[in-house]
């Protein structure tokens, strides 16, 4: 069955198809020649084992559908998913989770897979294939959702931007939605957007999000889907009753209500160690869990509701205690550790030449990358034991990518700073909020490692608990137990002037505007309050960068001397790079080359190479140069290591000569004005011209 949609003066095509036959649910998503195949697979088997919902969403990249053949000279074919390619998957996992119910046990996976490319980016077509694929399933789901992506381009707004039109946007943002304007799902990159800004994209996208979730619907109306219960298992009357006895309100708050996060895991031991005495069901021991989760998240949104009380008892606008030290790692080039409360992270500057670059190969995207920012967390973080995992896994990758949209704005260009710059942050202790804590902890060491970046950035988790929309409250700085329990997840990072990088989750079906607005406001007065404790510790970035970095020199040749200085098989500049003991000379299409090593004295004796093995002399220019050699003809001057010109007898002087060593000798300095310079090199000079 085959639907379509006039949407944005574009043709969206939606058919339901057998292709995938073998699958539960198939379907195929088509929008300006972007293409989306999507399936859906229920598991048979309840994972009783297992006490979240094991819901997998994968967005595959095939590189034929942008027409290339990818992969490395010796592997032509996708290996493992692109950052990218996770970032999306976690996009539309982020959307759809909210909307499952809670006591689904069995897998679901959900593979989306990228046929062919277009110029629009294909995560809009992929999260309305999914949706539709969890609502064929027949699992009682509380969708349909869409979304959309939506830059602001100059004064201009743009709908479904290419991918050409998104480099050159001020605010590039992707919204999902379900109907009554209840947003579940906000990501942003943007250039010091001011709350103005942000919510006039939101506002925008609303109604065009709409039109899509209605479009589902009257395709679900045509395919006559009905949900099913067998897919879901429900605890016995039994285990509710011992839940509700041995959670006392009194072993809740002492649980919660603490400093010490130990005594959240310590009911829980003692939950469990009670319940495996009784002799309850597999079946209703796997909901045990969610069952605890459900008591204490409602207890815990009591307790804020009704007595603006909170877990570790600050205020609701307060942010915890924060440390900042910078300096601290003598062989790094800048390294700063920022601590608030329990969440401490660690990050690191390397600067390195512009070759170090990240090389990016996609089916998106192809290009280099010259900031680059990694975000780790390891199992002591938050106190447990695990495997370490390589390579990151899908949080460290997304968590790493919102650092990265938050400071790339103030890094400054690459004219100005010419440095691959990478910032490695280390999730030392884990109490929430790690991303935020790691945007502040790597903007700290880029300052410290003298980057002069262009404003100091910092960010802030604001949670929510909520009981409907007139009953919620914001609060600022969220920790563990206000993260897991709550209802929303909101980090804002940006400058003292605008907001860099937005990333939103719920565990409700949304929020509207009205909330965003006021969790929006209070989350920049929390961010001035972090930028100031920022420039205590350090008012500005460091004039100068570490001593243990790499220096780097610039300079532009012709570009038809490039070849030059490569030589044949890069043997002239390697040659140069040996002499002057080089970490790189970097050799850009339009000329300019960067001169990278450790030796300040090196890297400008070979600079200077540089300049003379391809500087262009033009007629008229006068020179100073040196006899190189006596001729019967004439003489060669030597104008530098490089260059020989030809200084005929009859240019030496207006009065005739008899011998040219008569007037010059070996060795001698002249002034000389070159009079034709000729496409292969070869100077022809004048000693004459000067004195007339």
């Amino acid at each position: 069955m085959k639907f379509d949609l006039d949407f944005l003066g574009e043709k969206l095509e939606i058919e339901i198809n057998n292709w995938m036959e073998r699958a539960d649910s198939s379907v195929m998503v088509k929008c300006k020649d972007t293409v989306v195949l999507g399936t859906i697979v229920i598991g048979k088997e309840e994972m009783l084992h297992l006490d979240y919902l094991p819901l997998m969403v994968e967005y595959e990249e095939r590189f034929y559908a942008a027409g290339r053949i990818g992969g490395s000279r010796f592997i032509r074919r996708e290996t493992r998913p692109s950052s990218e390619a996770i970032l999306t998957s976690r996009l539309i996992d982020r959307a759809l989770r909210p909307l499952f119910p809670k006591n689904l046990r069995r897998e679901v996976q959900i593979i989306l897979m990228v046929v062919s490319l277009g110029e629009i980016d294909p995560d809009f077509c992929a999260l309305i294939g999914a949706s539709l694929l969890v609502e064929m399933s027949k699992i009682p789901w509380k969708g349909p959702i869409s979304g959309i992506r939506i830059s602001k381009i100059g004064d201009s707004i743009k709908f479904l931007p290419t991918f050409e039109e998104r480099k050159l946007a001020e605010i590039d943002c992707f919204v999902s939605l379900k109907e009554g304007e209840k947003i579940n799902m906000i990501e942003i990159k943007s250039k010091n957007a001011s709350e103005e800004e942000i919510f006039e994209i939101l506002k925008k996208a609303i109604p065009e999000i709409e039109k899509l979730n209605q479009f589902q619907k009257e395709i679900l109306s045509t395919l006559k889907i009905q949900s099913e219960d067998k897919f879901l298992i429900f605890p016995s009357s039994e285990i509710q009753n011992e839940v509700s006895e041995f959670l006392t309100e009194e072993k809740l708050k002492k649980a919660l209500f603490s400093k010490n996060p130990d005594t959240l895991l310590k009911l829980k031991k003692s939950f469990f160690s009670f319940l495996s005495q009784k002799n309850f069901s597999e079946k209703d021991l796997s909901l045990a869990s969610l069952l605890l989760e459900e008591k204490l998240s409602s207890f815990l949104k009591e307790k804020v509701l009704k007595e603006k009380v909170r877990p570790d008892f600050r205020g609701l606008d307060e942010i915890r205690k924060i440390d900042i030290e910078t300096s601290f790692l003598p062989r790094v080039h800048g390294s700063a550790l920022f601590c608030r409360g329990l969440t401490h992270t660690l990050s690191t500057v390397t600067l390195a030449s512009p070759s170090n670059s990240l090389m990016i190969e996609t089916i998106e995207t192809v290009g280099e990358q010259r900031f680059i920012h990694h975000y780790n967390f390891l199992p002591f973080s938050s106190g447990e034991t695990g495997s370490l995992r390589k390579p990151p896994n899908r949080r460290e990758i997304g968590h790493g990518n919102l650092v990265q949209n938050a400071l790339e704005p103030v890094i400054p260009e690459e004219k100005e700073f010419p440095y691959t710059i990478r910032v490695v942050s280390e999730v030392l202790s884990s109490n929430g909020s790690t991303s935020m804590a790691s945007c502040c902890s790597s903007c700290l060491s880029l300052a410290d490692a003298g980057v002069p970046i262009k404003d100091y950035a910092a960010g802030i988790a604001m949670g929510m608990v909520f009981k409907d929309e007139n009953n919620y409250q914001i609060l600022t700085d969220i920790q563990g137990p206000e993260d897991h329990y709550g209802s929303m997840d909101l980090k804002i990072a940006g400058t003292k002037t605008g907001i860099t990088a937005v990333q939103m989750d719920v565990k409700l079906e949304g929020v509207n505007l009205k909330i965003l607005r006021e969790a929006f406001l209070k989350a920049k007065e929390a961010r001035e309050k972090i930028l100031e404790k920022m420039r205590e510790v350090l008012p500005s970035p460091r004039k100068e960068i570490s001593p243990l970095a790499p220096r780097i020199l610039s300079l532009v040749i012709p570009k038809n001397k490039i070849g030059l200085l490569i030589g044949p098989g890069g043997k002239t500049i390697q040659e140069i790079i040996e002499k002057y003991q080089l970490e790189a000379i970097d050799v850009q299409e339009e000329g300019v080359v960067y001169i990278t090593g450790y030796d300040q004295n090196l890297v400008k004796k070979a600079s200077e190479v540089v300049s003379q093995l391809t500087k262009e002399y033009y007629p008229g220019e006068v020179v100073t140069g040196k006899v190189a050699k006596i001729l019967e003809y004439g003489a060669l001057i030597e104008l530098d290591q490089f260059h020989l010109g030809l200084l005929h007898i009859s240019e030496i002087s207006n009065k005739r000569i008899g011998k040219v060593s008569d007037v010059l000798k070996e060795g001698q300095e002249v002034k000389v004005k070159v009079i034709r310079a000729e496409p292969d090199g070869r100077l022809s000079l004048s000693m004459k011209t000067l004195k007339q």
